[in-house]
């Protein structure tokens, strides 16, 4: 049985097919995700910013325990938000791979 044969049955059409006279269109083929990890990468920024600002605010004030919680909520906040556009990136690069290796795979 053949390669062919084989995808006719399942009804499944050749990726290279798809892609014929187009250099890597697909290469990006979710990019809202990739603009909500963008966004995400942001926020992480300004809330680090935020946080650092807000900090040294409260120790000039004389509020130590404040500033001390405010530096530890903003880091933690902030590295959050950079892991989840992290994971967004990792998540939409292996199903990019994922594809390339399926494509060599049937062609």
């Amino acid at each position: 049985m053949t390669q062919e044969s084989i995808n006719q049955i399942l009804g499944v059409e050749e990726t290279s097919s798809l892609n014929k006279g187009k250099a890597d269109v697909y290469k990006y083929r979710y990019p809202a995700l990739r603009f909500i990890a963008w966004l995400f990468w942001i926020f992480a920024v300004i809330i680090i910013i935020i946080s650092i600002v807000i900090g040294f605010n409260l120790l000039d004030d004389g509020n130590d325990i404040f500033a001390l919680i405010s530096f530890t909520i903003g880091i933690f906040f902030g590295l959050l938000f950079a892991a989840t556009s992290e994971i967004i990136k990792v998540f939409v690069d292996i199903e990019y791979n994922t594809r390339k290796i399926a494509e060599k795979i049937i062609t």
